[in-house]
This record gives C-alpha cells, structure tokens and sequence, in this order.
C-alpha cells in the first residue's frame, strides 16, 4: 500500500560501490576479473520494471567504487521498489552477478543508506551493494527542482 501523503516528495539515489562480486571472466588468454556495472530501476507495484540509470563500467574489479553521482528518480511513487542489478561488461551478452531490492519501507521517509547483500550472486558469493537512497519532502524538492 503507497504511504500516506507521499504526493509530491521525491527520491534520489546515489550507487556508490560493491564488494565480493563473482568473477564472470574468463578467457584460454588467462585470468581477467568481471568488468561491472549496476543498473537502477524502479519496480512498479504491477511488477513492471522501469531502468532510471546505469553508472559506468569499472574494467577488472571485482569490488568495484562507481560513486555515480546522486541521481533524481522520476517516476517513482510510494508503494514503488528500487530493485539494483549488476552485471559484467561483455563483448557478446552481460552476465548477471546479482541483485537487490529495496522497498519503500526499506527508504520512505528515512532515506537509506547501508550495505545491501545481492541476491543471486552466485553459489557462495556474498557480494553486497552500497546505494545511499536520499528523500525528499515536497517542499524540499520543489527547490531541488528550481
């Protein structure tokens, strides 16, 4: 259910890094490390996923610092999740190395800002995710957005 009197307040998110990621490459030419990126999206309580951004790609690391900078998330409603995907950059298809989700509960109205465990990171990875959720009420973000 979306929070009460959540009109008109807004989020942004800053995806500032990872640690213990799975090393997705590998070559016959030797042993490089996963080359990540995270996608930020938001999940729609239908379940439909909407990608707001996606940092850039650190080369071999597998505890890679993005520090994307903070980043307005337009379309987001309470009741909304963030869900975070990281992924290793390929020349043919990206392999996934995990996810995570926040819901609302998780950032509204607090904000957030903590490790996060990706899930699905791979058979005895414990890989986490650091994103800093801020809020803002709506007479904050009315100067956030002169």
């Amino acid at each position: 259910a979306p929070a009460q009197g959540a009109e008109g307040w807004r989020i942004a998110v800053k995806v500032v890094s990872a640690k213990g990621l799975r090393n997705a490459d590998w070559s016959l030419l030797g042993q490089g490390k996963s080359d990540p990126y995270c996608v930020c999206s938001v999940k729609k309580a239908s379940g439909e996923l909407k990608e707001v951004f996606r940092t850039a790609v650190i080369d071999d690391d597998l505890d890679p610092i993005w520090d994307h900078p903070e980043q307005d998330i337009d379309g987001w409603e309470a009741g909304d999740a963030l869900e975070f995907q990281v992924f290793d950059k390929d020349l043919t298809s990206d392999d996934f190395l995990g996810r995570a989700e926040l819901a609302t509960a998780s950032f509204f109205p607090g904000g957030f800002d903590q490790p996060l465990m990706l899930q699905e990171a791979g058979k005895g990875i414990k890989a986490v995710l650091n994103v800093v959720v801020s809020v803002f009420s709506p007479q904050a973000a009315a100067k956030r957005t002169r």
